[in-house]
């Protein structure tokens, strides 16, 4: 018995020690890796049909046509106009007892006022003309309408030096405010005249002015590239524009060339472009795209008008004629029969 006990116990020792070493765990493994000394295996969880991830393919495409385009638009204290363009506008003055209701305008070199009166429905109409527009330069404008007070003057006197349209602003303690020369020659911008008027009629009557804001451009025009055509090609012509709808552009195609016209120059009757001939010219309407944006078009034979291998220009041109663009194309080979 003594010998068996003794035979164990190397056994039993090196066991221990390699419990103690973590060679062999007592505890049942938790572990999803099973190791043995030659393979590794994994054991996987159960996947079922919820616990894949679902990926929702389109039904379908929305096409870009389809995308609702937001437009900008001018809210109700800012406008825009082009250069010879009427411009008008309706407010309705919330004081009672009034007849008649001041205006101011000021912009780059530019300073006006005058009165409007006041009708039954309270409404005020507040107008520009065509000729009055052509003669602002390009810019932000400011147009303020000042209320009289309950005994019907204004919180800002009119003095004049005697000077055309040279006039010295005043508060009603007779201290010197701006004068319109100093708009005029640019010594003062139309915008911080416009805000030190402003201020001075809000300090007796904070409601006392409404102010719009009024961007004036000039008309653009472009005209899209054209490749080289032949002589008998059906030429379209067009472009985009920001005149409104319905204006007319005025579009002329002639010879680039420079030459000495002769005294017995032969021109087509219905048009030609040979050089000392004038060209020929349409007007065309302008057409609508949609958020402000015009086009115009215009398609040329060049079967007709005595159309020759050489350079031509197109030129397009405002119904005021503030703005023009001009575009070379060419022409080459014969006459197609």
């Amino acid at each position: 018995m003594t010998t068996k006990i003794h035979s164990i116990f190397p056994i039993i020792l090196v066991l221990i020690f390699c419990i103690a070493c973590g060679c062999i765990n007592s505890q049942p493994s938790s572990d999803k890796n099973i190791t043995t000394p030659a393979t590794t295996f994994t054991v996987l969880p159960t996947i079922t049909s919820s616990d894949i991830p679902v990926i929702a393919s389109p039904t379908s495409i929305i096409p870009y046509s389809d995308i609702a385009v937001q437009c900008p638009q001018e809210n109700n204290g800012s406008f825009t106009i082009l250069n010879g363009q009427p411009f008008s506008y309706q407010g309705f003055a919330d004081h009672e007892n009034i007849s008649m209701i001041r205006y101011w305008i000021f912009g780059n070199t530019y300073a006006s006022l005058g009165t409007l009166p006041i009708q039954q429905d309270k409404s005020f109409n507040f107008t520009m003309n065509g000729e009055q527009t052509l003669a602002m330069i390009n810019g932000t404008y400011r147009i303020l309408f000042e209320y009289p007070s309950s005994d019907g003057t204004y919180d800002i006197k009119i003095g004049s030096t005697g000077k055309k349209n040279d006039k010295i602003l005043y508060d009603r303690s007779g201290n010197r405010i701006i004068n319109f020369q100093e708009v005029m020659i640019n010594y003062l911008t139309g915008i911080d005249a416009a805000n030190i008027v402003e201020k001075e009629i809000r300090k007796s009557s904070p409601e006392g002015v409404i102010n719009l804001t009024l961007v004036v451009q000039q008309p653009v025009i472009t005209i899209s590239p054209v490749s080289v055509h032949d002589i008998g090609d059906i030429i379209s012509f067009n472009g985009t524009t920001n005149l409104p709808p319905g204006e007319i552009i005025s579009l002329n195609i002639a010879s680039a060339a420079i030459v000495h016209c002769p005294k017995n120059q032969t021109c087509d009757e219905g048009g030609s472009v040979f050089p000392c001939c004038g060209g020929i010219s349409q007007d065309v309407a302008v057409k609508p795209e949609g958020c402000g944006i015009t086009t115009w078009s215009w398609d040329v034979n060049t079967s007709h008008y005595q159309f020759y291998p050489d350079t031509f220009l197109i030129n397009a041109e405002d119904p005021n004629f503030s703005t023009s663009k001009v575009l070379f194309f060419e022409m080459r080979g014969k006459p197609k029969t």
